[in-house]
């Protein structure tokens, strides 16, 4: 009962409070009117900045081909067993004239002699730059004893690396484990 009593007496409080605050505001608009006095202008809000946080834009630049550079990160020439997988991949980095690494750009891997196969089981493959610039091919030799040449290039750019392999036979494991003999 106590708590209603309070409740009330505080209703009635604000309410008287509210009722003076009103009609202060009235007063001030009527004797504003009479005397022509021009209202005061309303201070400018700032824009309300969106729940979502700007992104931004990104910049794009144009980078022609011809002005891109071949550069390899794996030795050019290698040794490897016929019918196995190099062990090192081969890697190319595609660069700008200024040393900056491009992503996105294809780069051709093609097998042009020895008979060889690429990761995908062909002899051409197309493989686009990374985000590091970077593109890399896996390298089986073919059949053959004797040099293996691989040509990696940019679409339509005179520029071409060649790696080469010398592909020897997988020789058995008996000629290194012969036990001396007795004379």
């Amino acid at each position: 009962m106590i708590r209603l009593v309070v409740f009330l007496v505080v209703a009635l409080l604000v309410s008287g409070l509210l009722a003076q605050i009103f009609e202060r505001h009235r007063l001030r608009r009527r004797r504003r009117r009479e005397s022509n006095v021009p209202a005061p202008k309303a201070a400018k809000r700032r824009p309300r900045k969106s729940p979502q946080p700007e992104r931004r834009k990104k910049k794009v630049r144009t980078i022609t081909i011809e002005s891109l550079v071949l550069k390899p990160l794996s030795d050019v020439s290698q040794d490897a067993v016929i019918g196995q997988t190099a062990s090192v991949p081969i890697v190319i980095a595609v660069e700008t004239k200024r040393g900056r690494r491009v992503r996105g750009v294809p780069v051709r891997f093609e097998v042009s002699e020895g008979g060889g196969v690429l990761a995908n089981r062909r002899r051409v493959a197309w493989v686009r730059t990374g985000r590091h610039g970077l593109a890399q091919m896996l390298w089986t030799m073919g059949p053959q004893v004797g040099p293996q040449r691989l040509q990696v290039s940019i679409l339509n750019q005179p520029q071409q690396i060649e790696f080469v392999s010398f592909a020897r036979p997988a020789l058995p494991e008996t000629l290194f484990t012969l036990e001396p003999t007795l004379l």
